[in-house]
């Protein structure tokens, strides 16, 4: 479970973009705790949607195992100084990614 909220809160926050930021949400506001759980729970469920390999609505040690790989792959992709954390500007151009990563999958 530890691990799991490890992996759901570095996901987010790596990927913290309008897929997981839930800006379109009319009542959020930045930094709110109604939005910090709409994070989360948008979190989750890419989570799970993506890893849940079982379909059983939680990840077993395996899926964890291949949900944090992802995450470490995707940090390597954005982690340009090599420290194993994402800077400022890396969080950015992570962010910047993922939106052109969206915008081209509606396109």
């Amino acid at each position: 479970m530890k691990l799991l909220l490890t992996l759901l809160g570095s996901t987010a926050l790596i990927l913290s973009s309008s897929v997981f930021a839930g800006e379109n949400c009319e009542n959020c506001k930045k930094g709110s705790k109604e939005n910090k759980v709409a994070k989360g729970e948008k979190a989750k469920a890419y989570m799970l949607k993506k890893f849940d390999t079982d379909k059983d609505g939680k990840l077993s040690e395996s899926e964890k195992a291949a949900a944090k790989a992802h995450r470490k792959e995707m940090a390597s992709k954005f982690d340009l100084d090599g420290d194993g954390k994402l800077s400022e500007s890396e969080r950015e151009a992570a962010k910047a990614a993922m939106k052109e990563k969206k915008k081209d999958s509606k396109a």
